[in-house]
């Protein structure tokens, strides 16, 4: 495969796409692993436990309203989940990590010869996904997007889906994911997952819908609404662990 340049990521945080204001991101992923070796054994024995995640962005101070420093401020003191995506391209089908986080420092610095930097250490607060960018982009009207194959789910397992209307100008738009055992939904037609649904939104905003129903492999975006223009950016997954 070829090597993939990092100006291909995207990122957003809540309602707000990232990339313009960083100039680093990633994701860290820690697996528990407690030592349980006793005097006879030979080699290490370890029991797998609970994994842990941050996103640390590395990003430049800009102090205009609307802009990072503002938008990170925010979440100080917030004990709510902030959503933030980290995707390793732009395109439907593309690889993208979901996680919900707590603002666990902002630190800015600046030194002689340089410029202002503004980093930011997201950790996590709950499941961690991997799965894929469903939408991305300016729509105009009622559509459905490419489908992507997911994979099944089974019950109980956690389907995800978070939702953005970065910019809106319109009524209401609805976002909702929907599935199907074929890529063209012939003759299984695509219908909707319930409850994955953003409902419909008036103004730009993020939700995060779930369900633990089992799923068809093929799954996408459906939009409707009354709007003329509207930016947005959806991404789903299974969330690790469940």
């Amino acid at each position: 495969m070829a090597k993939i340049p990092a100006k291909s990521m995207k990122m957003w945080l809540g309602q707000y796409a990232l990339a313009a204001r960083l100039t680093g991101a990633g994701v860290d992923v820690t697996q528990e692993l407690a030592k349980s070796e006793c005097l006879g054994d030979e080699g290490p024995r370890r029991v797998v436990g609970n994994y842990d995640y941050a996103f640390p962005f590395m990003g430049l101070f800009d102090g205009a309203a609307g802009e990072l420093d503002a938008i990170v401020h925010a979440l100080l003191g917030s004990a709510s989940d902030h959503y933030v995506t980290l995707a390793l391209g732009s395109a439907v089908g593309d690889v993208a990590y979901d996680g919900a986080v707590s603002l666990a420092g902002k630190p800015l610095s600046a030194s002689l010869g340089s410029v202002q930097a503004l980093n930011l250490d997201l950790s996590g607060r709950a499941g961690l996904s991997r799965g894929v960018l469903l939408g991305n982009g300016t729509t105009t009207q009622a559509e459905s997007l490419a489908s992507v194959n997911m994979g099944t789910t089974i019950a109980g397992q956690v389907f995800r889906a978070i939702f953005r209307v970065i910019t809106f100008d319109g009524t209401d738009i609805t976002l909702k994911v929907q599935e199907s055992q074929q890529d063209d939904g012939d003759p299984d037609t695509f219908a909707d997952i319930t409850g994955v649904t953003s409902g419909a939104l008036t103004a730009a905003g993020v939700v995060a819908a779930q369900s633990t129903a089992a799923t068809e492999a093929y799954k996408r975006l459906n939009i409707s609404g009354t709007f003329t223009s509207a930016v947005i950016a959806v991404s789903a997954g299974v969330v690790a662990g469940t």
